[in-house]
């Protein structure tokens, strides 16, 4: 289920938390950075892996 969507307000709210300035301007130009990955987030999370083969990483100098 889709986490509801970040409000400006509540992403303040999480600033502060964190030990942020919520008065700090450069929050206003972080929040729409900050949503999209959420945004980007939920998309990963709503991906099935079932049936996906996993990726085999080539190293080199290692024998398999």
């Amino acid at each position: 289920m889709p986490r509801p969507e970040l409000t400006h307000d509540a992403f303040i709210v999480l600033a502060a938390q964190a030990g942020f300035d919520p008065a700090d301007p450069h929050l206003d130009d972080l929040f729409p950075d900050v949503r999209s990955l959420f945004q980007r987030i939920d998309m990963l999370e709503a991906l099935d892996p079932q049936g996906a083969e996993p990726v085999q990483h080539f190293a080199a100098g290692e024998e398999a």
